[in-house]
């Protein structure tokens, strides 16, 4: 169709207006120099390596990695040569959009708005990182799948070159390859001829090619970063909960980005052609998978391939529908776009620092380094070094960090090395599961550094203390180092890949360096001991079978992961807030009923966020029948507040029966803390059962012999001056004839007596006194006594019938 001179100016106003934002945002991120350390040494002829003399591949982009060592071999430069080649492959990819995916300029012009008014896209457009060049490819292969062949027996040369460009795609980062698949599938399915799997097989040679030579030349088939960041051992639900936030969080930075990829999604699936129902089937997939391996750390970066192809999927739908609604699309893009823009600026146009990472770890990259490594703020002197042609001097000490390596390590000296703590340049690193933390980073997940490691990379020889993974270091070496057509090395690449060593990683020991053992016995007596992240391991003798585990400690947000006799492992977040229950904070646990079966040979408890945590007693439960009172109540307190539903029911039946077969030296053994708490227990039944319990030699009776409240004892409380004493009664009776207390000293050590008037509270039928007195409670020598007002009939204690007893402290 004849396109209006108008529009065609109109589409290349915004190619130009799309150039040009790509320009002015121009950037170089840190993680780019990771690749430029490598791209530095392939260049110099020191070979596609991180370290020199260890092929370890430290990059995700083989394909980009190509292009910047091609444009570098050129120009003998970096900053300036890597920003002006991803404007060009964005802009190559803007005149594939603009002239070549629709029919209609209008529709053209919804997707160049999108683009254009994305700081993602426009971050990404740049930043030395691989995005230009996977948009490029992707772009290209939309031109061919939208205007592909619609008839059924398509072209096999078509299905050819989308293989071809999938297959780039794939090499430039491997894990686009899941946008790919589903529209392949697709484009292959229309043609309903299985001989047509022959050009997508021939489309697929140079990904092929390059996995052969990655397995030969680095001795794996995936990017040492894929094992340092896909087998971290991180539970899989905290990486999907942080995926999700991942996605919340991009929206949050880039409404426009966000709106665009689900209106993209729907519009192709509800309103487009089968061929577009298959390209939202794959921007849900690539969906699943961020959120499956827990999103990223630069905040949209991985988000940019679907953003394209939303664009274009909302352009090719719009072909298809009545011209004021492509107006209204265009319009409507144009002002999500723009009142985000405003919105951003208006909350941080005045922040004086560039943003750093959420709390989830989660960053506006170029936010953080505009200031420095952008092409509007970079001052000559900083492009000279970040250039590579000021090399640093040799240090003799390696750079060991974790995050934040690539401009540090692409400034010194290639002969100084870099071990990078995170694994993505480390192959032994990497495949070392990552230390625990409850606020690990998603992309920086630090390692512990094997005893004698660092001293083997100083000397060359094998110094690392833990035996199997010497072991494992030796078969490392061998691949990285050795000879690359070495016999023995080829064999080790074999065993390598397909898991011969696994069995040697401890992956306890390096997850949890910190961790300590305690046997189940010392921990049932009572411990003092800090918990660290690693955690603490309790061992028993033999297996044990828990219904519940009662945990002592100043923590209520735990991971308990238990090792059943069966070989098995289960792990438990605890999230309930403990109870303060006989002058601790308690947790009770209810065991899964598997793990129970099973039965538990060994306990491991890791604090979550908790303020110097510290466990003071672990109780294992094997029947409810069998526990010492205290703990019986103790738990009838966890069940009255926590437990719901029919396991409260029978476990407060068990306790029940623990409760009422006590003996009266149990009781007269627990404190008043003790006592106050199964007072204030809310469950009427319970009340019932342990109320003719209690120890009745304080019940203070009338003249007329009619029990009227029980004297419960007293509490000491320390003060910086003395000691602040708490008496406490329970009313026997509905009502209680006023009454008074008096402290009478036994010694000369209490100067005179004390007279204190009750306070009732209404809330739980306690009443309270209190009397500070200046000395220490282990001083006091005093008797309490129980006097009615005036005229009134006077209150004995039961035990001796007199009005006084002596007191008693805990």
């Amino acid at each position: 169709m004849q396109i209006p001179k108008g529009a065609k100016l109109i589409t290349a106003f915004l190619i130009v207006g799309f150039s040009v934002a790509v320009l002015v945002n121009g950037w170089i991120s840190d993680d780019a120099y990771i690749t430029f350390r490598t791209v530095d040494h392939l260049v110099e002829g020191r070979g596609a390596v991180w370290n020199l003399g260890e092929r370890v591949q430290a990059y995700t982009h083989p394909l980009w990695m190509l292009l910047v060592s091609a444009a570098v071999l050129v120009t003998k430069e970096y900053f300036l040569t890597v920003i002006a080649l991803s404007a060009a492959l964005s802009i190559v990819t803007a005149i594939l959009v603009g002239y070549c995916t629709t029919n209609q300029p209008v529709s053209a012009w919804a997707a160049f708005v999108i683009l254009l008014l994305s700081p993602s896209f426009l971050d990404y457009s740049t930043s030395g990182l691989e995005n230009a060049a996977s948009h490029l490819l992707l772009a290209g292969f939309l031109v061919l799948y939208v205007h592909g062949p619609n008839h059924q027996h398509s072209d096999s040369r078509w299905l050819y070159w989308l293989a071809l460009l999938a297959s780039l795609g794939a090499v430039n980062r491997l894990d686009t390859l899941l946008i790919y698949v589903p529209m392949l599938a697709a484009a292959w399915r229309q043609t309903r001829r299985w001989t047509n799997i022959a050009p997508l097989v021939v489309g697929f040679i140079p990904l092929a090619v390059w996995e052969l030579f990655s397995l030969f030349y680095y001795g794996f088939p995936f990017p040492n970063t894929a094992y340092a960041k896909l087998d971290t051992g991180i539970p899989r639900g905290e990486l999907i909960q942080q995926g999700v936030q991942y996605l919340l969080e991009c929206a949050a930075l880039d409404p426009t980005g966000a709106t665009a990829i689900v209106a993209g999604t729907v519009a192709a699936f509800w309103l487009g052609k089968r061929r577009y129902q298959w390209a939202s089937a794959s921007i849900l997939l690539y969906l699943v998978y961020i959120i499956y391996i827990g999103g990223d750390f630069m905040a949209g970066r991985f988000l940019t391939p679907l953003l394209l192809l939303s664009a274009v999927m909302l352009a090719v739908v719009l072909d298809d529908v009545r011209l004021e609604y492509r107006y209204t699309g265009v319009g409507f893009f144009v002002f999500v776009g723009l009142a985000a823009l405003i919105a951003t600026t208006a909350t941080d146009g005045d922040a004086a620092t560039p943003a750093g990472p959420s709390s989830h770890g989660i960053a506006d990259e170029r936010a953080i380094y505009s200031t420095e490594n952008s092409l509007l703020s970079v001052n000559s002197h900083d492009r000279l070094i970040r250039s590579g042609r000021l090399q640093g001097t040799v240090k003799e000490d390696p750079i060991v960090d974790c995050g934040g390596v690539g401009i540090r390590s692409f400034q010194a000296s290639p002969y100084t090395r870099v071990v990078d703590t995170c694994g993505l340049s480390d192959a032994l690193l990497a495949r070392l599961p990552a230390k625990r933390t409850p606020d690990w980073r998603i992309g920086h997940f630090r390692r512990t550094i094997p005893d004698g490691y660092l001293q083997t990379l100083a000397s060359g020889e094998n110094a690392i203390a833990d035996p199997h993974l010497a072991q494992l270091y030796d078969s490392l070496t061998l691949v990285t180092q050795g000879d690359l057509f070495a016999p023995m090395r080829l064999t080790e690449i074999w065993r390598l890949n397909t898991g011969a060593y696994d069995s040697l990683i401890d992956r306890e020991r390096y997850r949890h360096p910190d961790a300590v053992r305690i046997p189940l016995a010392d921990a049932m007596q009572g411990i003092e001991q800090p918990l660290t992240s690693s955690g603490v391991y309790v061992d028993a003798t033999e297996p044990v079978h828990p219904s519940f585990i009662e945990l002592v400690l100043n923590c209520d947000t735990l991971e308990l992961a238990y090792a059943t006799a069966e070989g098995g492992s289960l792990q438990q977040n605890v999230r309930t807030p403990a109870l303060h229950f006989a002058d601790a904070e308690r947790l009770w646990v209810s065991v899964p009923l598997k793990v129970s079966n099973q039965g538990v040979e060994s306990l491991h408890v890791l604090p979550d966020f908790c303020a110097e945590p510290v466990l003071y007693n672990v109780v294992i439960v094997d029947n409810v029948t069998e526990m010492p009172l205290i703990d019986a109540l103790d738990l009838a307190d966890w069940t009255a507040y926590r437990a719901q539903g029919r396991e409260r029911d029978v476990l407060l039946a068990q306790l029940k029966e623990r409760i009422g077969e006590a003996d009266a030296a149990e009781w007269d053994a627990l404190s008043v803390s003790v006592v106050l708490d199964v007072l204030r227990l809310p469950d009427d039944s319970l009340r019932e059962i342990v109320h003719p319990k209690l120890p009745n030699d304080g019940i203070i009776v009338d003249v007329d012999g009619v029990p009227t409240l029980r004297y419960l004892g007293a509490i000491a409380d320390p003060e910086d001056d003395g000691v602040e004493l708490d008496f406490y009664f329970e009313a026997m009776q509905p009502s209680v004839p006023s009454y008074t207390v008096e402290l009478k000293p036994i010694s000369g050590d209490v100067a005179d007596s004390v007279t204190l008037q009750p306070e009732v509270d209404t809330a739980d039928g306690l009443h309270k006194a209190s009397v500070d007195l200046p000395m220490h409670a282990d001083e006091i020598e005093a008797e309490l006594c129980i006097a009615a007002p005036d005229g009134a009939s006077p209150l004995l204690f039961q035990s001796n019938g007199n009005a006084c007893t002596p007191l008693k402290v805990d």
